[in-house]
């Protein structure tokens, strides 16, 4: 090896010949003298020793190398079709692959449809691994392949397809070959979603009609079913209230051997119009109810002033006794109230008239605001007023004293009212009606009055037996008419606070229901919330539950969970 020597390039002549430019061929050129330091002495000659040490020993180290299978593209962030799309196609700019937009900001057509092939691609890898890779090698699915029996193929974006039976037709080549969609797959859940909302969120059989045009979804029906339900748009427009099973009777309505109207209802009914000399003016009518024996009694109120409804109450208590417990609703909700009855109702103060009937030891109990099943008792009683002063008035423009007596008349007619079954063969069995215990009865001839103590005696122990009789009859033959719920039947879930609602107001439309949220709920004697207070845009309201529907937020479509690692971190 010493007879070898290493000569660099530029003093190598041999390099001459390989060179594209013209070189210098004369006597003197280094072609034919050789290199120069070849006329000095050999001690001279560039001399480059060759490293013949033996190698070194190198240190192995063992390392822990994890490799993560995970998608190029996480399809669970994603919660819109059109989102994921362009995602996709700004990612894919910087592939050499695909020619870029002459403007950045904007996504091309090409571009769009390019990233939805893409996504498609690699849905279908994840789901139907094994037939792309058999169908790309030219082979035959496996019979235990769930789309064995399309007979998949790839078409030229190879992307599954279904071999069709129209191929020939004049359809689109879309339909003719419809693409594969994987029906687990969170990605045919975002086409689905998205072909529902351009649809202007229509129902199942549209949305199915409209994705067979292009894809094929197995079980599609039920994909489509499972994603429309889980529509937050169509939760709030689709939202029902869900009240809770029909609550027990009142101890009110059960006060038996009480005076008639201890616990009474009242309520405003109206306007009626009345001639006063030669104009017109309006009356309401103040509905007194017995809650326990279903008697009513009726006042006249020219107005809806605090102080008309007071002067009414006290001829109502001079009549017919004093009252232990009153119950009404509270000022917007009287039955036909009209705008500018629930304007006038608002500003009857009843902190006044409570106050001023304190002395008598009377609670006022107010149902809440919008909830008039919660007066069932007088809100039907109303209806029959109504349609007895329909047939009772001979004329639509009465005077206050035809008014007054139609309405009497129409007192005494619902207060004869049988309260039980009236049986059809034994006409001589009575039936108990309120004017049995409010001592009013049809007489025909009136008898000259026994002052007598033995006959006062004896008509007092008639009173009692009649009113021991009205009892006996009301708990044996009444009462059990009302063990039967008639709606309302079964129980459900109570509200909760932090729920969402949509409030349902009777005078807007179902779009301009506001929505809120519960902030305290109430609860009744059994055990279930009819009654929450609810803040919305507009203030904090207290509404009944038949007036909520609640509104299911669904957390499938949310961001990442905190538990998942973030950008640069191993698993």
């Amino acid at each position: 090896t010493h007879d070898w020597r290493h000569i660099s390039t530029k003093e190598n002549v041999a390099d001459l010949a390989t060179k594209t430019k013209r070189v210098d061929l004369t006597n003197n050129s280094p072609w034919f003298t050789g290199p120069s330091f070849l006329y000095a002495h050999p001690s001279t000659w560039p001399n480059q020793t060759t490293d013949t040490s033996p190698p070194t020993e190198e240190e192995i180290v063992k390392v822990h190398v994890h490799s993560a299978n995970e998608p190029p593209i996480e399809f669970q962030r994603f919660g819109s079709w059109t989102k994921i799309i362009r995602t996709v196609a700004f990612v894919l700019r910087f592939s050499p692959r695909y020619q870029r937009s002459s403007d950045p900001s904007l996504i091309s057509t090409n571009e769009f449809s390019h990233a939805k092939d893409t996504l498609i691609r690699l849905a279908q890898q994840q789901v139907y691994g094994n037939e792309l890779t058999s169908l790309k090698e030219k082979q035959v699915v496996d019979k235990s392949s769930k789309i064995y029996k399309l007979s998949p193929t790839l078409n030229d974006r190879k992307i599954i397809c279904i071999n069709s039976r129209l191929i020939y037709t004049n359809l689109p080549l879309r339909t003719r070959l419809p693409i594969i969609m994987p029906p687990n797959h969170h990605l045919t859940r975002l086409l689905i979603q998205h072909q529902h909302e351009i649809r202007l969120h229509q129902n199942t059989e549209t949305v199915v009609n409209d994705l067979r045009q292009g894809y094929h979804i197995p079980k599609i029906r039920k994909v489509v079913k499972s994603v429309i339900s889980q529509c937050q748009l169509c939760r709030v427009k689709n939202a029902i209230p869900h009240v809770p099973i029909m609550s027990p009777l009142p101890e009110a309505r059960l006060s038996i051997y009480t005076p008639p109207f201890t616990h009474t209802g009242v309520d405003y009914f109206g306007p009626m119009e009345v001639v006063v000399g030669r104009r017109k003016e309006k009356r309401w009518g103040c509905l007194f109810t017995c809650l326990t024996t279903r008697a009513v009694h009726i006042e006249l109120a020219h107005s809806l002033t605090t102080s008309s409804f007071i002067m009414c109450f006290k001829n109502f208590i001079h009549r017919r006794g004093t009252v232990r417990h009153l119950y009404s609703d509270k000022g917007t909700n009287f039955v036909g109230a009209e705008k500018l009855l629930i304007q006038d109702l608002n500003n009857i103060d009843f902190s006044e008239i409570r106050s001023s009937l304190d002395a008598k030891r009377l609670e006022w109990h107010f149902n809440p605001p919008h909830a008039p099943h919660m007066g069932g008792a007088w809100e039907r009683l109303i209806k029959s007023i109504k349609k007895g002063l329909y047939i009772a008035l001979p004329t639509r423009n009465p005077t206050d004293e035809i008014l007054r007596s139609a309405l009497i008349e129409v007192e005494y007619l619902i207060n004869s009212r049988p309260l039980t079954y009236v049986p059809v063969k034994d006409h001589d069995e009575p039936v108990i009606t309120p004017n049995d215990l409010l001592g009013v009865h049809k007489i025909e001839n009136v008898p000259d009055i026994d002052d007598s103590s033995e006959t006062l005696i004896n008509n007092y122990k008639t009173s009692q037996m009649i009113a021991r009789k009205f009892w006996k009859k009301w708990v044996s033959e009444y009462l059990p008419d009302l063990t039967r719920r008639t709606k309302w039947l079964a129980p459900c879930s109570n509200l909760k606070v932090g729920d969402v609602v949509i409030v349902i107001e009777p005078n807007e439309k179902p779009g301009n229901w506001p929505k809120g949220r519960v902030i305290e709920t109430k609860v009744s004697r059994d055990g279930n919330v009819r009654t929450v207070v609810v803040k919305t845009a507009d203030g904090i309201k207290t509404r009944p539950v038949s007036k909520l529907a609640q509104i299911t937020i669904d957390k499938s479509w949310d961001s990442p969970k905190e538990d998942r690692p973030l950008g640069g971190e191993c698993q």
